[in-house]
């Protein structure tokens, strides 16, 4: 059995939750699935891995049974199909949705509802094109990424 990891980075770095009661969200996530030593991340590039980074929070989603090699495996597939870089939708087909698919095939815990909610009641809100701002000015500093 080998430990499965939701890594969560906050893209608006502090910046949503520094609004305090005016930003019905305290973070926008970015997520990640570590296991087998590495974290697996899906974005406009498309699938890739890497040593472990420094997210803002860490969730243990349980135990897995997969082999490692059956996981490498499946993960190296879904490069050329459904999880291909073109399909990336920053909405819609995302690391969130991403990391929920790899959790399922893994066998754990689903990624937590607020990592799915925080863009919704965002785009609600009168910051929500701040925010966007924000993010796309300063961008998310993430470690050196590998392909598959």
């Amino acid at each position: 059995m080998t430990t499965v990891l939701l890594y969560m980075y906050d893209l608006s770095d502090g910046w949503c939750n520094n609004l305090g009661p005016l930003c019905p969200v305290k973070a926008v996530w970015h997520t990640s699935i570590v296991v087998y030593g590495k974290e697996y991340v899906f974005g406009n590039t498309g699938i890739k891995f890497h040593d472990p980074g420094k997210p803002q929070k860490i969730i243990e989603l349980g135990e897995t049974n997969v082999p490692m090699l059956d996981f490498k495996l499946y993960v190296k597939g879904l490069k050329y199909s459904a999880w291909a870089a073109s399909s990336y939708n920053p909405f819609k087909h995302n690391c969130n949705h991403f990391t929920e698919h790899i959790s399922e095939f893994l066998g754990v815990s689903s990624v937590p509802e607020e990592v799915f909610t925080a863009v919704d009641k965002l785009r609600e809100s009168p910051f929500y094109s701040k925010v966007v701002d924000w993010i796309t000015k300063n961008g998310q500093k993430e470690p050196k990424r590998v392909d598959l």
